[in-house]
């Protein structure tokens, strides 16, 4: 809905003269699409956070890789200590996913998702960690969505009447204001 405000604030921006509701159209436009990235990102961080989170400790029984271009996803299988097995997917690679492996995983229910896995040798001594990103991805569109905003901010601040076309000119509204009289 606010992609829609942006688009209909910015066609409206565009059509009037220049002066203060130019201005404050443009401003707007450039608010509501900043609005569209921001809710994105709060939106999947605040799934992420209420999703619920388990722990489960075991062996992985299997591991499957699977990579398409620079993306990488690991599936796998853990029999807990409770002799239930697990589905679980990682979003990335790491040499501890591999048969025979001790893992302590950390992982979103519904979802299956790693958040973070410590692998332990047999003899009970940490041999490493996976961590995953995925918290860390809809940070991007809400630092996008707070860059254009505080962006338009400045370009209002800068010029509230819309003076400065989409080239970086200069129109002016009246050229007689100019002229001395």
């Amino acid at each position: 809905m606010a992609g829609f405000a942006a688009v209909a604030f910015g066609v409206s921006s565009s059509l009037c003269h220049v002066g203060r509701a130019k201005g404050l159209r443009r401003f707007a436009a450039y608010c509501m699409f900043a609005s569209v990235f921001f809710f994105l990102g709060f939106g999947e961080i605040y799934r992420n956070l209420m999703l619920p989170v388990f722990e489960a400790t075991g062996v992985i029984v299997s591991a499957r890789l699977r990579s398409s271009g620079r993306s990488h996803r690991t599936d796998l299988f853990v029999r807990t200590e409770a002799a239930d097995v697990i589905s679980l997917h990682a979003s990335g690679r790491n040499d501890g996913f591999r048969v025979g492996e001790h893992v302590a995983v950390k992982y979103q229910g519904l979802s299956g998702a790693i958040i973070r896995a410590d692998f332990t040798s047999p003899e009970g001594k940490p041999d490493g960690t996976f961590a995953s990103g995925l918290f860390y991805a809809p940070a991007l569109p809400l630092g996008a969505g707070i860059l254009v905003f505080f962006a338009a901010r400045r370009q209002y601040k800068s010029d509230p009447l819309g003076e400065v076309d989409h080239r970086g000119l200069r129109r002016r509204a009246d050229l007689r204001k100019l002229r001395p009289t």
